[in-house]
């Protein structure tokens, strides 16, 4: 897995590490927001919701690709949290109340 990039430009090409990063910088840009913005932490946690919910919570290859998912989100959200941490900005609550899920899952 690539790093994190929070930083990106509207126009530029970019290279995505699976579906669930494309469909929150794709989110970010549609609505003119920021990648740390709450709407787009919460459209991210809403993605990593909408997977835990469509586990079968059994151990095939489906569910496998899918923790593997949630796992990416979750260090997404890491990332970001960690960014806004450097930049001395305010930390989102809606990341503070965030509960890791594959800690559990495993």
């Amino acid at each position: 897995m690539k790093n994190f990039s929070l930083n990106f430009d509207k126009n530029e090409k970019h290279d995505y590490d699976n579906e669930y990063e494309f469909k929150i910088k794709l989110f970010a840009i549609k609505h003119n927001y920021n990648l740390f913005d709450d709407k787009v932490i919460q459209y991210a946690i809403s993605l990593k919701n909408e997977i835990i919910y469509s586990l079968e919570k059994n151990s095939s290859k489906s569910d496998q690709i899918k923790v593997k998912y949630i796992e990416w989100i979750e260090k997404y959200l890491d990332a970001i949290h960690e960014n806004l941490i450097e930049r001395k900005m305010k930390i989102s609550t809606i990341i503070k109340k965030t509960q890791k899920f594959c800690l559990y899952f495993k």
